[in-house]
């Protein structure tokens, strides 16, 4: 079990360290004029929506400069960071995803990350790994819990079905590997929101 959650934490490394495609709307650090340096800071990635572009003669960016926009999914809900965006004329229009089809000149899902907090002026050199890593650690504990509960399932058959010793103890032994496996995972997630409890927030 410490094998798996080392090679868990490396994968969060790599994918937090590698080069992710991703649309920062236009500006993130806003210059001259437009609505950009009125767009206050999202709280939540559900908050990123706006727009960013041209609009006529004047330079628009209602987007949080807070936001990042992946082109490639990590996980994901719709209806809170997923989004979709329509570009006409020069001016693109970030919406959040509610989960139908994806027709025409629209794009997405894109995934929004907050790069720092609100109100803050930077969350230090590996705020963006945060954000990455909390992405990740929520993806991966969903497919860690449905394996396990699947080990379960293998084991319970095992025994029902075995007509020896030998097998019932084998199924005993998946099962309580798969529970131990989950309390691990559990209790890996309470350390991390003891140390900073704002891990999960994003």
């Amino acid at each position: 079990m410490p094998k798996r959650l080392l090679a868990s934490l490396v994968l969060c490394l790599l994918l937090a360290f590698s080069t992710v495609p991703a649309l920062a709307a236009d500006a993130a650090a806003p210059a001259g004029g437009g609505d950009a340096k009125n767009a206050p800071d999202a709280v939540s990635p559900n908050k990123c929506g706006g727009k960013s572009g041209q609009e006529g003669d004047k330079k628009v960016n209602t987007i949080p400069s807070n936001c990042l926009f992946l082109e490639e999914p990590i996980g994901g809900k719709a209806n809170f960071d997923l989004y979709v965006v329509d570009c006409l004329n020069g001016l693109c229009t970030y919406k959040v995803w509610n989960g139908g089809s994806i027709q025409g000149n629209t794009r997405g899902p894109l995934q929004a990350v907050l790069t720092r907090e609100a109100g803050k002026e930077q969350q230090g050199p590996f705020g963006l790994l945060y954000n990455y890593i909390a992405l990740v650690y929520n993806y991966m504990s969903g497919l860690i819990i449905g394996i396990s509960v699947l080990f379960v399932v293998v084991g319970g058959i095992q025994i029902t079905t075995s007509h020896g010793d030998e097998g019932v103890s084998q199924g005993k032994s998946r099962i309580i590997k798969a529970l131990t496996g989950i309390i691990v995972w559990f209790a890996a997630s309470l350390i991390l929101y003891t140390i900073n409890p704002t891990f999960f927030a994003f």
